[in-house]
């Protein structure tokens, strides 16, 4: 499989940084490390249909390129003729493997995407955007990174990946490219796990001083132009839980009971006033509420909406929409759906601020100007400017309530549409799992549990907590 020449070479006289960080760090690490050098070669990729940034990032030393390949290409080490990056498939000693894909195919690195992922190469168009290509099949195949990780791990070729990080290291120490922000990414990523494991540590300063490196790695992060670095390596962007007993109020709203269990299968049309959203269904002729929604941004956006279609409990949930592109579909979109659902959301101004009452009962404060979350049981994080979309991010908002938080993401359509994530993020506190998206949803999209006992009773089921861990559960929420 995956090799390329003088490995030995690479792994003993160019020791790189995320090399050293591999060995000290434990499986939580090794995954952001897998992630972070995916997402790196991802961009690199995006890169070199610039004519411009081809040049600036093939500026290895003469050596290095005599010794091994000096470019990559779907994750494979190979080698730049002509000025452009050639498939390994056609390049001496790159030792690219075809694996089970078709000739009009080629198979994506297993190293970052595991075996057997492939992605169609008949056209000029799709050789240029294979990485992206990779990564959507890759999806597609409800695989994780954990699961990459466990794969490399049981074939024995963590050698063969960790070469892999160290040929992207010699990238970012060779010429101008090794102060771009895609570069310091790296570098600070990799310092602060690094130092995070030093010797003499005790776990408690680990856990601490990678709190405190945060904010140094995501100033990183946003220079290069994407959003922070997470708390949970494997499942996307998020934030850090928070303590949320004061997120109840102290004059808590009442919330009004659910008008019905499941939404009308009626044609509706809406409207808003302000951050009031309302529709006419079924020929209704007095407008019922459906929910708030807040809009900030104007080159890229973000809507933060509190949906309650037709008054139902299966229709109320959070819905996330960052929007980067004129073209939808490379916008990045997501679903929220928490528990427990007391009843419909509702909303109280005082002055500039409106302070949303949620289905949990706990409030979002939000600013009714500018359209941005102030405090509560949501946090937002910046906008993530990467334009393709296979690799853009979901939004960045979190949820950091007590309650359970079922969040599944998209990039066209609906998220719980068909073509959405094939997994649903379902998180309480510091506990998070995947669960498959049909085991939640139909093929319409909608709800299979029509009670919150019976959800709860579904993500258990799911994802069965194991003996350090506590179930799922709503109660005492408020």
């Amino acid at each position: 499989m995956l090799f390329f020449i003088c490995a030995a070479i690479c792994g003993s006289v160019y020791a790189g940084q995320g090399r050293e960080a591999w060995k000290l760090e434990t499986q939580g690490g090794r995954l952001v490390l897998l992630k972070e050098y995916r997402t790196w070669i991802g961009q690199y990729e995006a890169l070199r249909k610039d004519a411009v940034v081809k040049q600036q990032w093939s500026l290895f030393t003469q050596a290095w390129a005599e010794e091994v390949m000096d470019c990559i290409f779907a994750g494979w080490p190979s080698r730049r003729i002509n000025g452009s990056c050639r498939s390994p498939a056609a390049i001496e000693g790159s030792k690219y493997s075809q694996g089970s894909c078709s000739a009009q195919e080629m198979q994506c690195q297993p190293l970052l995407f595991g075996e057997g992922v492939c992605a169609p190469m008949s056209s000029h168009e799709e050789k240029q955007s294979v990485f992206s290509n990779c990564n959507r099949n890759f999806h597609k195949s409800e695989r994780s990174l954990s699961d990459v990780l466990a794969e490399v791990k049981s074939m024995n070729r963590e050698q063969e990946l960790l070469a892999l990080f160290d040929f992207v290291d010699r990238i970012c120490t060779e010429g101008a490219q090794k102060t771009t922000g895609m570069c310091r990414r790296l570098e600070q990523v990799a310092s602060s796990l690094k130092a995070s494991r030093a010797p003499g540590s005790s776990e408690i300063e680990v856990d601490t001083s990678v709190v405190a490196r945060l904010s140094v790695i995501n100033d990183a992060a946003r220079a290069a132009g994407h959003a922070p670095v997470d708390c949970d390596p494997s499942q996307g962007v998020r934030m850090a839980v928070h303590d949320s007993a004061s997120q109840f109020s102290r004059n808590p709203v009442t919330l009004p009971d659910f008008v019905r269990e499941r939404s009308r299968e009626v044609a509706c049309i809406g409207g808003t006033q302000g951050y009031r959203s309302h529709t006419y269904c079924a020929g209704d002729t007095e407008k019922t509420s459906a929910g708030f929604s807040f809009r900030h941004g104007d080159g890229p956006f973000r809507d933060i909406q509190f949906v309650s279609t037709d008054g139902s409990r299966d229709g109320t949930h959070l819905y996330f929409h960052d929007g980067i592109s004129e073209l939808d579909s490379h916008n990045g979109k997501s679903m929220m759906f928490l528990l427990p659902r007391l009843g419909l959301p509702q909303a109280v101004e005082n002055g500039s601020e409106v302070t949303i009452t949620l289905t949990t009962g706990e409030e979002v404060v939000m600013d009714k100007d500018t359209g941005m979350i102030i405090r509560g049981a949501l946090q937002e994080g910046p906008f993530s400017t990467i334009m393709d979309r296979f690799l853009r991010p979901p939004p960045n908002v979190s949820y950091t309530g007590r309650g359970i938080s079922i969040r599944v993401d998209h990039r066209f359509d609906y998220p719980t549409a068909p073509g959405g994530d094939a997994t649903a993020e379902v998180r309480q506190g510091d506990r998070v799992c995947q669960v498959p998206r049909a085991r939640l949803w139909d093929a319409d999209g909608r709800l299979l549990a029509e009670t919150d006992a019976a959800m709860v009773s579904v993500l258990n089921t799911a994802c069965p907590a194991s003996a350090s861990q506590r179930r799922f559960s709503i109660e005492g929420i408020p």
